[in-house]
C-alpha cells in the first residue's frame, strides 16, 4: 500500500518535468564555478530575510507567550548563515532530531483511506528556532520545540481555514495555502496565530495559455515568499512559479513574468533544454541536471539575499523499480555548488511535498512520517554523495553563464 502512495508522488515529478520545452541555447562555461561542481545523488518555502544582512543576523523572539519554555534565541553571524556544516566522511544521510508517536492515543493521528493517507504534510521554522507542523488532519498547526516537546497549537477551524496544503514563516508572519474544494486562498497570520488578511487564489486560473482544462485547481503544489514579500504560487513541485498578484490580475499565463525575485535577479526554472536536462536559472547563473529517463526535475527550495541558494534534484528511475532519488544541493554566495544531501523518500509513510525547510545556520530539516511516527530529522550535507541505485545517471549540477 506505501508504494501506491509513493506512486502519487512520482506522478507530481513527472508532471513537473514532462511540459513542453524549447531547444537549448549555447551555453559559455564559468571555468571558477565550474570547478566547484560536485557530483551527487539523489514541494518552495523561499527564505525571506531582511533585503540588507548586516554584520549578524539576530533571530527575532517570539510572540508566545513566556509559560512555553522557549529555547534561547541565538545570533547568527553573517560568516556562517545559510552555510551547512560539509562533512568529510559519510555519517548517514541524516540524524533524527525529534520522534513522535502516533497512535490512537497521541497528539497526532494519521487519517488511512482505502486509496490514500493522510497526516501532517508541510514543516516550516519559527524566528526562535522552533517547529510548526501543519496538521490537515486536525485543522491546525502545532508548534514544537527542538526537543520534541509540544508548545502550542493554532485551531485553523476557529479562524475559519479549511484543508491546508502548503505552510511557509518569514520573520513575523505564518502563510498557508488552504485548498478546500472550491476555496484556495493565501491565509497571513501573526505568530501567536491571529488571522491577518486571506486573499482568494483563482483556482481556475490555466496553467498554459494553451490549454482550457490545466488550471491550478489540477497543478497547485505550494507557496513561495519571494526575497521582495510577493506571494509565489508554486505549480507542479515547483516547476512552474507564478506571482499571486499576477494571477489575480492577469488572465493570460504568457504574460506573466515567472520566478523569484531577489536583490534584482531573478530565479525561475527555464524552459530550455529538453527534459532529460532540466535548468533552472539564477540571475547571471544558469544551473543544469541530466537525468536518467527524463523524469523528475530541478527546482528551488530556498533562495537568500546574500546569495546562497538550495536547489532541489529529483531523479525517477524506471529500471529495474520506480525509484525516487531526491538530493538538496546548497549553492555558497559564489555561485559555487558546495555541497549535497539525500532526502530519504523510501523512508516515507505518505508523500510530503513540503518536506524541507532551513533555518538560518543552513541546517535542513526534513519531516520524514513513518507509520508509528511523525519525525524530523536533520540532512548531513557532504562534497559528493554517489547515486542512489547502480546504473543511474550521475547526478550532478553544473554551472555555467547564463547569457543570451
Amino acid at each position: 500500500m506505501v508504494k501506491n502512495f509513493l506512486l502519487n508522488s512520482i506522478i507530481i515529478l513527472i508532471l513537473a518535468a514532462c511540459s513542453p520545452r524549447n531547444p537549448g541555447r549555447q551555453k559559455t562555461p564559468i571555468p571558477e564555478l565550474t570547478q566547484g561542481v560536485i557530483p551527487s545523488p539523489t514541494q518552495t518555502a523561499v527564505g525571506t530575510v531582511p533585503n540588507t544582512i548586516p554584520s549578524t543576523v539576530t533571530l527575532a523572539s517570539s510572540p508566545f507567550p513566556s509559560t512555553s519554555n522557549l529555547i534561547s534565541t541565538p545570533t547568527i553571524p553573517l560568516s556562517i548563515a545559510h552555510k551547512p556544516v560539509i562533512h568529510e566522511q559519510f555519517v548517514g544521510n541524516y540524524e533524527t532530531l525529534i520522534t513522535i508517536p502516533v497512535d490512537k492515543d497521541s497528539i497526532i493521528q494519521y487519517k488511512i483511506n482505502p486509496d490514500s493517507i493522510q497526516g501532517p504534510n508541510a514543516i516550516a521554522i519559527l524566528p526562535d528556532e522552533n517547529f510548526l507542523i501543519a496538521d490537515p488532519v486536525s485543522d491546525r498547526l502545532l508548534r514544537y520545540d527542538q526537543t520534541g516537546r509540544l508548545l502550542s497549537t493554532i485551531e485553523l477551524g476557529e479562524l475559519g481555514i479549511g484543508y491546508v496544503r502548503d505552510l511557509r514563516v518569514d520573520s513575523n508572519e505564518i502563510f498557508l495555502l488552504e485548498t478546500s474544494y472550491q476555496k484556495y486562498r493565501v491565509h497571513r497570520l501573526t505568530l501567536d496565530g491571529s488571522l491577518i488578511a486571506s486573499e482568494d487564489v483563482p483556482y481556475n486560473f490555466p496553467i498554459d495559455a494553451m490549454s482550457s482544462d490545466n488550471t491550478l485547481e489540477g497543478g497547485l503544489t505550494g507557496i513561495a515568499i519571494d526575497c521582495e514579500g510577493r506571494i509565489i504560487l508554486e505549480v507542479t513541485g515547483g516547476s512552474r512559479l507564478f506571482p499571486l498578484s499576477d494571477v489575480q490580475n492577469q488572465p493570460d499565463p504568457s504574460l506573466i513574468t515567472q520566478g523569484l525575485l531577489c536583490n534584482g535577479k531573478r530565479y525561475f526554472v527555464s524552459r530550455s533544454g529538453s527534459r532529460m536536462d532540466p535548468q533552472v536559472s539564477a540571475g547571471e547563473i544558469l544551473y543544469q541536471t541530466q537525468l536518467t529517463y527524463g523524469f523528475g526535475g530541478l527546482n528551488f527550495l530556498d533562495v537568500f539575499p546574500d546569495g546562497t541558494l538550495y536547489l532541489i534534484r529529483d531523479d525517477v528511475v524506471t529500471e529495474p523499480a520506480i525509484t525516487v532519488d531526491e538530493t538538496l544541493h546548497y549553492v555558497g554566495t559564489d555561485g559555487i555548488i558546495q555541497g549535497v544531501a539525500r532526502v530519504p523518500i523510501s523512508e516515507f509513510y505518505y508523500p510530503i511535498m513540503r518536506n524541507a525547510v532551513i533555518n538560518l545556520k543552513g541546517e535542513v530539516f526534513v519531516l520524514l512520517p513513518n507509520e508509528d511516527s511523525l519525525n524530523i530529522v536533520r540532512l548531513n550535507f557532504y562534497r559528493e554523495l554517489k547515486p542512489l541505485i547502480p546504473g543511474a545517471e550521475a547526478p550532478r549540477i553544473t554551472a555555467s553563464s547564463n547569457s543570451p
